[in-house]
């Protein structure tokens, strides 16, 4: 009984006041928040949040597929692996010098190349699978390239 209000002209809901003027936010609940001390490191601010943060990285099983996400961009290149479609691994690379003018077929390329290099040790004699965004990569194995002599 202690909770309930009967006839009462205002209501407190889930840190909100509901009268026939409409809903508010409780003013206690807002002044809460301001008096609350400015968090000065990232435990603080956890606490402030309520987040409780945990590990997004699972570990590796090597009795199942990996896969390899890739993408490339102007500035840098950068991958994930992952299984069962939560990361294992991620890979993040800027460009710098020649390999900021290649193209954008090259990049995406190279991020292909650099990511299976990087993780090889995961994917070694194992079948693995690598997605890519980008259409020409797609028929790569059936394509003819030609270099000036």
């Amino acid at each position: 009984m202690s909770k309930c209000q009967f006839g009462s002209p205002t209501v407190e809901y889930l840190g909100y006041v509901i009268s026939k003027a409409g809903v508010e936010m409780d003013p206690n609940k807002i002044q809460a928040v301001k008096d609350w001390p400015l968090p000065k490191n990232s435990k603080q601010l956890r606490v402030f949040f309520r987040v409780e943060w945990s590990p997004i990285l699972i570990l590796p099983d090597f009795t199942k597929e990996f896969i390899v996400e890739t993408d490339a961009s102007g500035q840098g290149i950068g991958a994930v692996l992952l299984q069962m479609g939560k990361p294992i691994a991620f890979m993040s690379k800027a460009l710098t010098g020649r390999n900021l003018g290649l193209s954008v077929y090259e990049k995406e390329l190279m991020v292909v190349v650099v990511a299976v290099q990087k993780r090889r040790p995961y994917m070694i004699e194992k079948h693995f699978t690598i997605k890519i965004d980008h259409q020409s990569l797609k028929h790569l194995l059936e394509q003819r390239i030609s270099t000036p002599s």
